[in-house]
């Protein structure tokens, strides 16, 4: 009932169980809706390449490991037959 767009893709609310990932989030300045779980707003596609192991990794080695899962997204769609 909160999703912009029911029909979407693309996520617009993120769940998550993880206390860390929870208040990374709001760190960044988003919005927690605690229910059973917590739901974030607002979600961006870009979150979908960071997992909550970045947050304790040196920066140089969090950036690297997210370009290339970025990478390894974007290398199927650009290959053609």
């Amino acid at each position: 009932m909160i999703e912009d767009s029911s029909f979407s893709p693309f996520a617009t609310v993120e769940n998550s169980e993880r206390p860390d990932k929870v208040a990374a989030r709001l760190l960044e300045g988003r919005i927690a809706i605690l229910i059973h779980l917590v739901l974030t707003v607002p979600y961006m596609l870009i979150e979908a390449f960071q997992v909550p192991d970045d947050y304790y990794l040196r920066i140089f080695n969090a950036n690297l490991t997210r370009l290339i899962r970025l990478f390894t997204l974007l290398l199927p769609l650009s290959i053609r037959k």
